[in-house]
């Protein structure tokens, strides 16, 4: 059980590896799979006698990092997203100022 575990840990985070990448590479994600994977091998590990859970120890840290530096690109992420929609927003407003502005005037056809 225990060298299953570690197993689905090394997998784990290879995973997260993955992720990490798509999201430096501007790729959607989908995390659900790794959130439900990190609560199934948590669960699995509280279960274990403790002497085995021990032998998990350092695993379990490593994957806890892995997760944190996952949750850092992941807010890295939306504030790249969150800055890029407000210069979007800005730049729309700008362009419709910018049309008002210099729009025919409906009743004698000039320009303001």
């Amino acid at each position: 059980m225990t060298a299953q575990l570690a197993e689905r840990l090394t997998e784990l985070n290879e995973d997260i590896t993955a992720a990490k990448l798509r999201i430096a590479a501007g790729q959607l994600i989908d995390i659900s799979s790794i959130e439900d994977e990190v609560v199934r091998l948590c669960t699995s590990a509280a279960e274990l006698p403790q002497h085995e859970g021990r032998t998990l120890r350092a695993a379990m840290v490593v994957l806890l990092a892995e997760v944190d530096s996952l949750q850092q690109e992941l807010v890295k992420a939306l504030s790249e997203i969150t800055g890029e929609l407000a210069r979007l927003g800005r730049q729309k407003q700008a362009n419709s100022a910018y049309g008002r502005r210099f729009a025919p005037s409906p009743i004698s056809g000039r320009q303001d």
